[in-house]
Parts: C-alpha cells; structure tokens; sequence
C-alpha cells in the first residue's frame, strides 16, 4: 500500500474565490446585454412629432387620476 500526503489548502483557496470572481463576471456582462438591448429599443422606439397627454386609467373614469404632458423630444 502506497500512503501520500497531499496539500490541497491552495487549491481550495483559489476555488473559494471563483464563485465570487463568476459571479461579478456575469453581473457585468447581463448588465452590458441588457443596456445594449435597451439602446436599441430606444433608437428604434417610434417618436412623436408633437405634444400629446397621457391620462391614467382612473382619469378616464371620473375618479382621481392623473394627467401627464408629454413633450417631444428636441
């Protein structure tokens, strides 16, 4: 029989450290998708030429609601 003793504390230590290190890397990276699709839909969202309200569900309906202006963009 064959008895060795290995060491394997700076492996596990630079394991510990990698599911940190992954996450913070995804993190980045679905941040950075998610603005890319973001800009995308803003550039191709349609925009008015003119002024135009905006009224909320409860306005429309007699009760207390609210009413927003929205002015195009310059």
């Amino acid at each position: 029989m064959i008895n060795m003793k290995v060491d394997l504390s700076p492996a596990l230590a630079q394991l510990r450290g990698m599911g940190e290190r992954a996450e913070n890397s995804v993190r980045e990276a679905a941040f950075k998708g998610a603005k890319l699709v973001f800009d995308e839909a803003h550039r191709r969202a349609p925009q008015s030429k003119k002024a135009h309200w905006f009224y909320s569900r409860r306005h429309k309906d007699d009760q207390a609601g609210a009413k927003y202006l929205f002015r195009p963009a310059a």
